[in-house]
């Protein structure tokens, strides 16, 4: 600032802002007095100043020009505590306009402060920016719609993209995305929505994308859609009240997705799950590049990256049909060592294996394989180790579409492992050392009881773990959520009646039915057995046999599908998975049931579970060319329980 900027501002001549700032201005009128006055004191001038050696580097205060009252407090609040951090004070001005802006600039500069942190517009005003190139004084900027080389800020399309994965992450497909008005902020938001619905396979998106206006038929577009990404919380908010409207639930009907905004949060708008711009950590990192620079200290780059968070998902859900097919499962995950034999291994005896054969296994894993195959949304919870076959695991239920938002890496435990002696008949036997996944206990179940939300089913088993109430949560937190609870009682002596009244099916196989109810006679007295303790259907696998299903309507046996065995160790995993897979999809109990113990015997035929695990076309075409139909169990003779 010179006192020609100062004549140029006033409107008057350089001689007579010199007059008034030497009080030689008798001959001045009192109007241009004031005014010259009040420029000189609002742009604090100071003559000559441009000629002064100014002291740089000294003051230890930066400056910083923020957008009034459109700025987010917590921006700013990083600023200052960062400045604070640094041992630095900072001057702060708002501003409203151009103007003002070019005025404030002016006004630091004369303060000699060490930097400016400078939140600009969008898009600044060319002249400003020459301005502050002009001054000689080092200076970072913040904006929301771009980054770079000392400048601090989001990239529109990245954010879209952010939010529109959120959505196509929960299986949606009929999508819209509504911004506030035309500007390039708002383009490069939906581009960013379009890019990641082609990138997922979703086509035909040029309608994706819609503007805000008053003509906008709002019902309409709801009522088409089952998800809805909002460029800020302002149009989540319209949203929310028209749904409320339509009588559309958030998120059981329509899910909602918005950016966190300069506008303040009603209460209806802050049940939207919200993708929160991390305004403070971007004051923060500005303040820090600016003052490593006048400090000619190092920073790292990469500790500027600005990571956008949901603060959560509570109007985020899976549309209707999808969300009919999610299925929990909790069991064991490891790697199984299949051993092949020609006969039973007796005690001090040696023999040579005819085969041998390492695939990831685990009856947790076979089930969520086995239910993903079949279309189902498989979520399961379980645990690996840190180690090598824990990350082939891992990338194995990955490729198999398994959702592994339950999966927990163990960093104190080794993968658990399975070596699973197989005859050639296709019995088989296992001894587990379970490692990692041995440790799954009741607190896991606790810390993932939100994946169980909106699941149509559990599959859940009792297993030789350290903590016995891990089956106890497990089937507790699945009631309350209610989630139906298919059990298979493997490993255990005995159930809690209170347990058994939670369970919607329980799948015990004939040993373990024999030992759950070493007093009954029949598999129709056992079955009973369980039903009279609360148990709502109960199915005995019968091997070979088949199976007998039991509840209050039905007492039948199932005949198994005739295939030459060669593996059984995964057959009931894959009888569990089918059954609930084909329940989700709303088939009738005893439908399922033929489904699944075509699926039992297919996977027989192959060594090695998740390979086995059969899709829906395999379990149908057999179906279309054998018929599995149930004999009611009073009017045919009871099947051996030797067999």
């Amino acid at each position: 600032m010179n006192i020609r900027d100062v004549a140029r501002l006033a409107e008057v001549s350089v001689a007579t802002v010199s007059k008034v700032i030497n009080k030689k201005d008798a001959s001045v009128s009192a109007a241009t007095r004031e005014k010259i006055l009040r420029i000189v004191k609002e742009y604090n001038y100071t003559p000559y100043a441009n000629v002064r050696t100014p002291v740089k580097g000294t003051t230890l205060v930066i400056g910083v020009l923020v957008q009034g009252a459109h700025t987010q407090s917590a921006k700013l609040m990083g600023i200052l505590s960062e400045s604070h951090h640094w041992g630095y004070g900072a001057l702060v001005y708002g501003c409203c306009n151009t103007e003002e802006e070019e005025k404030n600039i002016h006004v630091l500069s004369s303060y000699n402060v060490d930097g400016i942190v400078w939140e600009r517009a969008a898009p600044p005003e060319p002249r400003t920016l020459e301005l502050m190139q002009s001054l000689d004084i080092p200076f970072v900027s913040i904006g929301e719609d771009s980054a770079g080389e000392d400048m601090f800020g989001f990239h529109y399309r990245q954010l879209g993209m952010l939010c529109a994965s959120h959505i196509t992450g929960a299986y949606h497909t009929k999508i819209c995305c509504i911004v506030p008005d035309e500007s390039a902020r708002s383009r490069e938001f939906g581009q960013g929505v379009c890019q990641q619905l082609r990138l997922v396979g979703i086509a035909h998106t040029e309608q994706v994308c819609q503007v805000l206006t008053p003509q906008m038929d709002l019902k309409m577009l709801l009522c088409n859609c089952t998800a809805v990404i909002c460029m800020n919380s302002c149009i989540a908010e319209k949203v929310a009240e028209q749904a409320d409207n339509l009588g559309l639930h958030i998120p059981r009907d329509l899910s909602v997705i918005c950016m966190n905004c300069n506008c303040a949060q009603s209460v209806r708008s802050r049940r939207i799950s919200t993708v929160q711009l991390p305004f403070e950590e971007m004051g923060r990192f500005a303040v820090a590049s600016l003052l490593s620079k006048i400090e000619s200290k190092e920073v790292q780059e990469e500790s500027f990256a600005l990571e956008p968070e949901l603060d959560h998902r509570l109007s985020i859900e899976p549309p209707k049909p999808v969300r009919d097919k999610k299925i929990i499962v909790v069991g064991a995950i490891n790697m199984d060592v299949l051993i092949g034999l020609d006969e039973v291994l007796q005690s001090g005896e040696f023999a040579t294996a005819t085969s041998c054969i390492k695939v990831p296994g685990g009856k947790g894993l076979n089930q969520a394989i086995g239910a993903a195959k079949l279309g189902a949304d498989a979520y399961l919870i379980g645990r690996v180790g840190k180690d090598y076959e824990g990350s082939v695991i891992y990338d194995f239920l990955k490729n198999n579409k398994v959702n592994m938002d339950g999966v927990i890496i163990d960093e104190h435990a080794n993968t658990g492992t399975a070596y699973i002696h197989v005859l050639r008949d296709g019995e088989a036997s296992i001894v587990g050392y379970y490692g990692a996944s041995d440790l799954l206990c009741a607190k896991d179940i606790e810390q993932k009881a939100y994946l169980f939300d909106n699941a149509s089913y559990c599959l859940v088993q009792f297993v030789a773990i350290p903590d016995p109430q891990m089956v106890v949560r497990t089937v507790e937190t699945a009631w309350k959520k209610g989630v139906k609870v298919l059990l298979k009682p493997c490993k255990v002596g005995s159930i809690d009646e209170e347990i058994l009244r939670k369970v919607d099916i329980l799948v015990p196989n004939r040993k373990e039915a024999q030992r759950l109810v070493p007093e009954a006679n029949s598999w129709e007295e056992r079955a009973q057995y369980f039903l009279d303790r609360g148990v709502k259907h109960v199915i005995i696998t019968l091997g070979h046999r088949g199976c007998y299903f039991r509840d209050a309507q039905h007492s039948l046996y199932f005949p198994a599908a005739r295939v030459t065995p060669v593996d059984t160790t995964g057959a009931g995993d894959a009888f569990a998975a089918t059954l609930v897979s084909y329940l989700s999809d709303g088939r009738e109990l005893t439908e399922a049931i033929r489904y699944a113990t075509v699926a039992a015997g297919l996977s027989t035929a192959r060594q090695g579970v998740p390979n086995s695990l059969v899709d829906q076309e395999s379990i149908e075409l057999y179906l279309s060319k054998e018929k599995i139909e149930p004999r009611d169990a009073a009017a045919s003779c009871q099947i051996s329980q030797r067999d």
